[in-house]
């Protein structure tokens, strides 16, 4: 039985929180920064690497994340939205990996198992496919697995889009991942998101 392929998680955790009122990557979820439980969660799995892109409040999300086995990534540019943030992880990532798991920051309760079953789908999945997504109940979620075909449009993208805008294009080659995790569709927005 053949080795699952390595997988850089890269995690997006530059935002301004500008609908949280303060920096909700700081804010505590059972007693611990947002941002670490988030990265906790990845750690827990089986990618091989992650790397973490920071920008409003840098440091503060360095601190929080301080003694974790990760790679921390400044995005200078982080005002100009989500798309620059992917391109610095992505361009850090590719030298070295053909898959990477792409989620975001004020995502905490994605189960581990969750991204394992995302690694799992790719392992044991059609050639032909570039890019899973994990559905519950669905709907289509986070965090997304894009294999090295898709490099180029992701880094393509510019101002606040997301990987999601490319989901149309690559419908013939994507696989749904059903999973048993509400976690995929749940991110957090405002204070009340980090209650129950």
């Amino acid at each position: 039985m053949t080795e699952a392929p390595p997988v850089a998680g890269l995690i997006l955790a530059a935002g301004q929180s500008t609908r949280f009122g303060s920096h909700k990557l700081l804010a505590p979820l059972d007693g611990t920064p947002l941002i670490r439980r988030t990265a906790q969660s990845w750690l827990a799995s089986r990618i091989s690497k992650l790397y973490v892109v920071t920008g409003h409040g840098a440091p503060e999300v360095a601190e929080a994340l301080d003694g974790l086995d990760l790679d921390l990534i400044e995005n200078p540019h982080f005002t100009s939205g989500m798309a620059s943030s992917m391109a610095r992880g992505v361009e850090a990532a590719e030298a070295k990996y053909d898959l990477i798991l792409i989620g975001l920051g004020d995502m905490p309760y994605v189960k581990s198992e969750t991204l394992d079953a995302l690694i799992d789908a790719a392992h044991h999945g059609t050639p032909r496919t570039q890019l899973w997504i994990p559905r519950f109940e669905g709907r289509r979620g986070n965090p997304v697995l894009w294999h090295r075909a898709a490099f180029p449009d992701l880094l393509a993208l510019k101002g606040d889009q997301g990987g999601r805008q490319l989901f149309q294009a690559y419908e013939t080659v994507l696989q749904e991942v059903p999973v048993s995790d509400p976690g995929v569709l749940r991110d957090v927005d405002v204070k009340d998101d980090l209650i129950g």
